[in-house]
């Protein structure tokens, strides 16, 4: 399908090439309708957008994004819509736009234990800290980045160790 085209053109950073699909892929929808796979669209979009530096249309293309996963109800979604924003923002250098998306993203983590993200979460948080030249905060979501990035690595080897102690029993 064109929107599995759209994210391989992403990951190979052929973006002009994944807009055109993109479109592609619009035509043959009824975007009239919000739903997941349009909100994929729209991601790619804002994404490819983003990479291309034209950050204007990468932020509408995101906020398109955001107000269909708000309206279906998909928290992680809805989440990462939001930390995009704030690194749009970042890159801007629009900082307390960039924290204020940033802090939403981290609710919605939190609320949803939403931990991935919650980790992306904090590197976001805390190079925004970085660009503001504020070591204190910066420091401190670099630390809380480590511990949950420690955490979700020891709970993965206990999940793992588990599963080899069923499998050889």
């Amino acid at each position: 399908s064109y929107i599995n085209l759209t994210s391989t053109f992403i990951e190979l950073s052929l973006f002009d090439s994944c807009l055109f699909y993109c479109n592609k892929a619009l035509m043959l929808m009824d975007t009239t309708k919000k739903y997941e796979d349009l909100g994929l669209i729209y991601t790619n979009i804002g994404a490819a957008y983003g990479e291309l530096k034209k950050f204007p249309l990468a932020i509408r293309f995101t906020q398109k994004v955001l107000e269909i996963y708000k309206s279906i109800g998909l928290h992680e979604n809805t989440s990462i819509a939001y930390s995009n924003l704030s690194e749009i923002h970042c890159l801007i250098k629009e900082y307390d736009k960039a924290l204020q998306y940033a802090n939403l993203s981290e609710e919605i983590n939190k609320a949803n234990g939403l931990t991935d993200n919650l980790l992306k979460n904090y590197e976001i948080k805390a190079s925004i800290y970085a660009a503001l030249n504020d070591p204190k905060y910066e420091i401190y979501y670099l630390k809380k980045h480590t511990a949950l990035k420690d955490s979700l690595l020891e709970q993965n080897h206990a999940i793992q160790m588990e599963e080899l102690k069923t499998q050889y029993e």
